[in-house]
């Protein structure tokens, strides 16, 4: 939901203005643009001066400096819980919170820069002229909102929705106000991250148009929770509201928050607020309305909402019941989660039957009664004494057929119940027990397939119950019999007809040969299926260790003469093959199998040519003692870097175990083969400036959490941190591998140099020593090696390590620890990129991103343990 980054050579049309203001925060954070101002307090387009990227710079205005001293000391808090409830939200329709800080002691946050326009925007503009989500403006958020609104003309090409068609209307506007469908797939998603705030443990309270978001493809984007109630707290633990405080935005509010805690607050209420602004949006009215507060809250709290139909005659029924069960009073007939409202607004479009029926004709009776108790007794009595003899026959006849019938529907029901837990056993194992692919998981591999086998042979009779449920269903007119879903008098039959669909589709999905989990090739999320991993289990040591034995026995007898590996007493590594060592710097190397084809040796200089087909290869590194992290107080000292930063001290003297580290930087073709995707935003075939990237260009846009997955089936890992800057120092203890001096980079890296000056203009800060001839990435060796023979440690992408991103404590330490202390959602990334100077390129300079986080300068280089001849 961020902006994307400017594409190389492409022009400044469609940057905001720049501010006259140049006022820079924390020293990271440069001013742009005032997005927009409100209360107390201001947001700022800033440019991050440390990532090199635009932002939404949320700040506390410093008029508060002016209030008391409890008016500051409150809103400061409640500035500091909204960043601190918001950042444990990982949703894509959540506007989440990059990083924290404060200056002068008034806090500041900075988000993604969102494009799209305010709900709110939306609703005021449909109702001039009836046009509908993005609708073009530039300046239409309010400083709570904490994102900037950029016009739909600047939004970035191929934007999309997997649900919403790519197309615009005639005035370049994804939909039309009476595409009730669309707005129905909007308010769904919203729902679903709501749900995912109520899971986390948190109840909005201000859910309204201001605070939800349009993005130019459609979706919905959460904004300002900070009038957010944490229900994990202590409560114990200070509030930031009295008891009895009405909090929100009052035509939005439920019955409960004006109740004046009367009524207790949780999920419940967000879903009645959400009703009120999907109420809003079909019909451009609200549900309630008053000349003063006091009477809006009556109504609220005692006058039923009109049904959205009456406003407007077009919307469709099963729409009106879904807002009407949002707008109930009473909690407990509206939908119990925000999730069950999504799946309600997904059977809709789906035209399927929704759960949010009016109340049947047998619970308006028991409530007439309950009304007119005298009349109803009269007339209970007359209908009792000329049915009762009658009935009494017919049901003990009945009641034996019944009984059996009923315990075999339980059990069938109970054996279906099963399936799922099943279905959700077996993958949990394949992530977990079936990795790495390798010889000792063939047993468990067999025996996964074979309760996995006998799931799926249950299909037909889940196929024949689902029949039958349908032959239950309401009669339905011929010319629909083909196009519309079944409908049933009886819910529980509704229940159990969605829950075969979708068991049925799970283990359909599940038994595909080529893309579910039981089959032969890749699924959609990269994961291998369990029978190619058998047969890669299968075959591996015969491909990789036997039928190279001569390799591996020259191998190991160079090993165990060469000094470097003293205490290294290796044994075949399944999966690998010997290529012999490094001309330069003598390391022995290995190719993996599975990745590509095995690359060889240049007769002439010995060295190794990667093209895109060709194998991962890593370099076997001894094992030692270094020197970690960077020093600017003392020149005479080790590690001494003018350039140093605070967290990248006090030196450590970290000790490692001899490791496989990759030569070279995951290139395209080799996550493709693995995957069978390229996520890479400049892919093979792209041309930047006089180059155009091959699919041995290094893969990018790849999650820490897929990294982590992905290479977990080959018995790979990303490095510590401490493997990371061992490998890349090389055995030196200078600014960068090759000395002190920004000239020494010369021919060794792929940095933002003059090249990048020509073809891209518009990127903030350039090296003017360096000319590598790239704009982008390069393709992988395409520079010179390491001292221990590995490329591009210094430049061309950042590259991910699994340490979790926390200060240095002094001492010795175990370098192949994730991390000591360190924060679980922030992970470590090294390395510098073609988009970086070389300040941010340093052995030592250490940069941090979320684990969902994907970016078009962030690669991956994986390592592997070594197993030994114990």
């Amino acid at each position: 939901m961020t902006s994307s980054p400017h594409e190389p050579g492409s022009g400044a049309s469609g940057t905001p203005r720049q501010s006259d203001d140049s006022r820079t925060i924390a020293h990271r954070f440069r001013l742009l643009r005032l997005i927009g101002s409100g209360g107390q307090g201001e947001v700022w387009e800033a440019r991050d001066l440390t990532l090199l990227r635009r932002v939404a710079l949320k700040i506390l205005s410093r008029r508060v400096l002016a209030l008391s001293p409890e008016a500051l000391s409150h809103y400061i808090a409640r500035f500091r819980r909204e960043a601190e409830l918001a950042s444990r939200l990982d949703n894509p329709h959540v506007c989440r919170i990059l990083d924290f800080g404060e200056e002068d002691g008034l806090p500041w946050m900075a988000m993604p820069l969102v494009r799209g326009v305010s709900l709110k925007d939306w609703i005021v503009t449909a109702t001039d002229d009836t046009r509908v989500f993005g609708v073009t403006t530039t300046e239409s958020v309010k400083a709570e909102d904490m994102v900037e609104t950029i016009p739909v003309s600047g939004a970035v090409a191929g934007a999309r929705s997997d649900d919403v068609r790519s197309e615009t209307t005639a005035d370049g506007l994804p939909f039309r106000h009476h595409e009730f469908h669309a707005i129905a797939l909007y308010f769904e998603k919203a729902a679903r991250a709501l749900h995912d705030a109520h899971e986390a443990g948190l109840i909005h309270r201000d859910i309204k148009p201001g605070n939800m978001m349009v993005t130019p493809s459609g979706d919905p984007m959460l904004l300002d929770f900070g009038l957010a109630v944490d229900l994990t707290a202590n409560s114990s633990g200070p509030s930031l509201t009295a008891t009895g405080d009405v909090i929100g935005t009052p035509a939005y509010l439920s019955p409960e928050q004006i109740s004046e805690g009367r009524v207790p607050i949780d999920a419940r209420s967000d879903v009645y607020s959400l009703g009120v602004t999907l109420f809003e949006c079909l019909t451009l009215e609200r549900p309630h309305q008053g000349i003063t507060r006091e009477e809006l809250f009556r109504r609220i709290a005692l006058v039923p909402a009109p049904s959205v139909r009456a406003l407007n005659p077009k919307i469709p029924k099963d729409l009106a019941l879904i807002v009407g069960r949002c707008l109930a009073k009473n909690p407990n007939r509206r939908y119990a989660t925000a999730l069950d409202l999504a799946n309600d607004l997904r059977r809709f479009r789906e035209k399927r039957p929704i759960l949010a029926r009016s109340v049947p004709a047998h619970v308006r009776l028991y409530l007439w009664c309950r009304r007119h108790p005298a009349i109803a007794t009269a007339m209970t009595g007359l209908f009792l004494m000329l049915t009762v003899t009658s009935g009494v026959f017919y049901l003990k006849n009945r009641e034996a057929q019944r009984e059996r019938l009923r315990a075999e529907a339980e059990r069938a029901n109970v054996l279906r119940l099963s399936a799922f837990q099943t279905l959700g056993e077996l993958r949990r194992e394949a992530d977990t027990e079936l990795v790495p692919y390798f010889p000792d998981r063939i047993d468990a591999m067999v025996a996964w397939l074979q309760r996995a086998q006998a799931l799926v042979d249950e299909l037909p009779a889940h196929r024949r119950q689902l029949a039958r449920i349908r032959q239950r269903a309401d009669p339905r007119p011929e010319v629909s019999k083909d196009d519309s879903p079944p409908t049933f008098a009886s819910q529980e039959d509704r229940w159990w007809h969605d829950r075969l669909v979708e068991l049925i589709e799970s283990l359909e999905a599940f038994r595909d040969p080529e893309s579910g989990l039981m089959g032969n090739g890749v699924s959609a999320d990269g994961v291998w299926g369990i029978r190619r991993r058998l047969a890669f289990a299968q075959t591996v040591a015969e491909k990789s260790i036997r039928a190279h034995a001569r390799a591996w026995r020259a191998s190991l007898s160079r090993i165990a003469k060469n000094p470097s590996y003293a205490g290294v007493s290796l044994v075949p590594q399944t999966g690998l093959v010997p290529l012999g060592p490094d001309p330069e710097s003598g390391f022995e190397e290995f190719a993996d199998i599975a990745t590509g084809e095995i690359p060889h040796r240049d007769e002439q200089t010995g060295r190794i040519t990667v093209t895109g087909d060709s194998s991962v290869v890593f370099v076997l590194l001894p094992g030692g003692a270094f020197i970690m992290g960077a020093q600017n107080l003392d020149p005479n000292e080790v590690n001494y870097d003018p350039a140093a930063q605070e967290d990248e001290r006090p030196l450590l003297r970290v000790s490692l175990p001899a490791m496989f580290m990759s030569k070279y930087e995951l290139t395209q073709g080799q996550w493709r083969r693995l995957t069978g995707m390229n996520p890479s935003s400049y892919p093979a075939g792209s041309t930047y400036g006089r180059k155009t990237t091959t699919l041995a260009n290094p893969v990018t846009d790849v999650s820490w959490n897929d990294a982590v997955r992905v290479l977990a089936g080959l018995g790979w890992a990303l490095p510590s941190e401490p493997q990371w800057e061992y490998a890349c120092r090389g055995g030196t203890s200078t600014v960068w591998w090759p000395g002190n001096d920004v000239a020494d980079l010369v021919g060794m890296t792929n940095l933002a140099g003059r090249t990048a000056k020509v073809f891209a203009p518009g990127w903030i800060s350039f090296e003017e020593k360096l000319d590598d001839g790239h704009v982008v990435h390069a393709p992988v060796g395409s520079f010179r090696a390491n001292p221990f023979g590995l490329h591009d440690m210094l430049g061309n992408v950042r590259e991910w390590c699994r340490s979790t991103y926390g200060p240095y404590e002094p001492g010795t330490i175990d370098g192949r620890d994730a991390h000591r202390g360190g924060v679980v959602e922030r992970r470590l990334v090294r390395g510098g990129s073609f988009t970086d100077t070389s300040v941010h390129a340093r052995c030592a300079y250490r940069d941090v991103e979320t684990p969902a986080t994907t970016n078009y300068s962030l690669g991956v280089r994986p390592v592997r343990p070594v197993m030994l001849d114990h």
